[in-house]
């Protein structure tokens, strides 16, 4: 489900400033995006759901740099990028699996090195997930570091 058009400004008012971090709701009911780029509303995470998988897409970024999405109410500089830009310009897009915050929302910070750069995003719900009660919880001391080189 289409949740966030920054251009027509549906579920974030605006593009993002570098260096700014925004919380998007995602749970409840929302504005969504309806056919034709239309505002509606929609509830695309049911209760219980404890992270999204998403189609998120840069576009027309002023500026080289980075998109994190991370859970609702995180603070500071993310230490992952999400998309990574390398020229501005164009539409940079990723899949992402994204952790909800304890408030619903998950949190979605842009970095150009230029003060002022902005990113206009989409975002598309492509599914909820919810932690298997049973699953192992992880700790930092329990990670593993995957490294991945394209040619």
């Amino acid at each position: 489900m289409k949740i966030t058009r920054t251009r027509l400004d549906i579920g974030l008012t605006g593009p993002l400033t570098t260096g700014v971090a925004r919380d998007l709701d995602v749970t409840g009911t929302i504005p969504t995006v309806a056919p034709g780029e239309q505002p509606s509303t929609g509830a695309p995470v049911p209760d219980g759901a404890t992270a999204i998988v998403a189609n998120v897409t840069a576009v027309a970024p002023t500026d080289i740099g980075f998109v994190s999405a991370r859970p609702g109410g995180a603070s500071g500089t993310p230490t992952t990028s999400s998309i990574n830009i390398s020229t501005p310009g164009g539409v940079w897009p990723n899949a992402v699996t994204v952790q909800l915050g304890d408030n619903g929302k998950i949190n979605l910070y842009y970095f150009g090195p230029t003060p002022g750069s902005t990113t206009h995003l989409l975002i598309d719900i492509v599914a909820p997930t919810r932690r298997s009660p049973s699953a192992p919880t992880a700790t930092p001391s329990s990670r593993t570091a995957i490294s991945r080189t394209t040619a």
